[in-house]
């Protein structure tokens, strides 16, 4: 799931009417509560006064992880014991077993549950719910709300990035080359290549960034304009960089969870431009942790 995308955004999944209690349950056709695996099919009302906050994980290491934010409106705690998003748009993940008590009072508990997998031909235009499961008098109740507009539009867009980078990567190939050179201990100089595979149009390689340890240098083209074209008609093109282990304090080399990913910008004719990030592999990624072994002075 994930990037990349606005991680610091929020979708809220409305588990109260008119913003202060009351919401609905489902149940099964037998009448008993939907277990969170189960396709429910008529609403029950039902009092509840849980509120549930989903974002994407603000952590360098949440790549596959959505943070669920949990509050009660009510005057009494809420055990909840599982969590499950429930989206057609998305491949669907066991419930998430919780011991949660989420306590009267305006502060969020915050308890993450898995990410998933984009299904790019299913229908986008479905609504997302959120199931939540918690004790009610001794009982396990099985809620299952809708989401907010604001949440059902963050995750229109998590879908539509997903599947909009899947068609990128079987349009072209964007990776690091495999010559480099060594130009100091902790510098070396090869290419980024961009080679057509389904595309028809142009490609345009728009922008490229560095890394928390790693510093990256176009040593050709405008610095205003894009890195990098693939005319239409053409199968391959690259343009040299300069690769540095720029930061060796031992803040950056315990934090840094994504070393080696080199976020970049890509433009297929005729569509959005769709952020990714390239891994080196092979003889890059050889010379790259050379580069961090030798520039930062790491014993093997």
């Amino acid at each position: 799931m994930s990037p990349v995308v606005a991680l610091a955004a929020a979708l809220v999944v409305a588990a109260s009417a008119g913003g202060c209690g009351g919401g609905s349950e489902e149940r099964v056709a037998s009448g008993r509560p939907a277990t969170a695996t189960e396709t429910v099919t008529t609403p029950v009302s039902v009092d509840h006064t849980l509120v549930v906050d989903v974002q994407r994980s603000r952590s360098a290491a949440g790549r596959d992880v959505l943070e669920v934010r949990l509050r009660t409106t009510g005057d009494e705690p809420v055990e909840v014991t599982g969590l499950q998003l429930l989206d057609e748009r998305f491949t669907p993940v066991p419930p998430a077993p919780k011991s949660t008590s989420v306590r009267p009072g305006r502060s969020w508990i915050i308890t993450p549950i898995p990410a998933t997998d984009a299904v790019c031909d299913a229908a986008t235009d479905v609504v997302p719910r959120m199931a939540v499961s918690f004790l009610s008098g001794g009982d396990t109740v099985h809620v299952v709300v809708a989401v907010a507009p604001e949440g059902s539009e963050l995750l229109a867009g998590i879908h539509a990035d997903e599947c909009r980078r899947r068609r990128l990567t079987a349009a072209v190939e964007l990776r690091f080359g495999d010559d480099w050179t060594t130009v100091s201990p902790a510098t070396a100089r090869g290419t980024i290549e961009l080679e057509r595979r389904t595309a028809t149009g142009a490609v345009v390689l728009a922008q490229v960034q560095g890394t928390v340890i790693f510093s990256l240098r176009l040593l050709e083209g405008a610095a205003d304009g894009p890195v990098l074209t693939l005319p239409a008609g053409d199968d391959a093109t690259e343009v040299p960089v300069e690769i540095s282990a720029a930061r060796c304090d031992p803040h950056a080399l315990i934090e840094s969870k994504k070393t080696y990913l080199f976020p970049m910008w890509v433009e297929l004719e005729g569509e959005p431009v769709v952020f990714l990030t390239v891994e080196p592999t092979g003889p890059a990624r050889t010379a790259f942790e050379a580069l961090l072994r030798e520039g930062c002075h790491l014993e093997d």
